[in-house]
Parts: structure tokens; C-alpha cells; sequence
């Protein structure tokens, strides 16, 4: 992630969740390229997965103040439960058809 250490990753199969301390000196844009690109490659170079593999083409980005890191990132380590109990935030999960372009 352009030398930087995700704090939180999380997710299920078909969207994840990430939580990145962004530098000053990157743009939301050039990471979530970064993230998709080599993500990309993972899957279908080292998995070798005979599955069809892509990337949406839009993702969403919130801040986040330092005081709410830990709970965004326990609710992104536990999103497997937050989508089975149907405990969502609703900010955090919506549908790309739902944000304004």
C-alpha cells in the first residue's frame, strides 16, 4: 500500500473494507490504483485462480478521526457477523448505486 501499513482489512466475497493511515503526499485515488492493481495480479498470478477476477470500477472513502480508529477497525475485523446478524452501519456499507457521483 505505497509503504503504508493497513490498520485494518476485512470484508466478504464481494466487497472488503480497509483501513489505511493515508500519507499527505497520496492521493485516495493513487492508493485504491495501487490496491486493485496489485491485489489483481495476487490473484491471478501466485492464487493462479481459474475464476473470472475484477474490481468494480468505483469504491467509497470516509475519514476517520484518530479517536474512532478502534471501533472502525473491530467493526471491519468483524464483518462476516456484521453481514450474518445484519448489524451494519449503514455509512459504512452502502451501495455504490446509493453514493452521489
Amino acid at each position: 500500500f505505497l509503504g503504508r501499513i493497513p490498520i485494518a482489512i476485512g470484508g466478504i466475497e464481494d466487497h472488503i473494507h480497509l483501513l489505511v493511515e493515508m500519507s499527505l503526499t497520496i492521493s485516495v485515488a493513487e492508493l485504491m490504483h495501487q490496491v486493485k492493481g496489485s491485489s489483481s495480479h495476487y490473484v491471478r498470478q501466485v492464487l493462479q485462480t481459474q475464476l473470472p477476477f475484477k474490481w468494480q470500477d468505483h469504491y467509497g472513502a470516509l475519514s476517520v478521526s484518530p479517536y474512532g480508529l478502534d471501533s472502525v477497525a473491530q467493526y471491519i475485523h468483524h464483518q462476516p457477523q456484521h453481514h450474518a446478524n445484519h448489524t451494519l452501519h449503514p455509512l459504512l456499507e452502502q451501495i455504490p448505486s446509493t453514493i452521489p457521483s
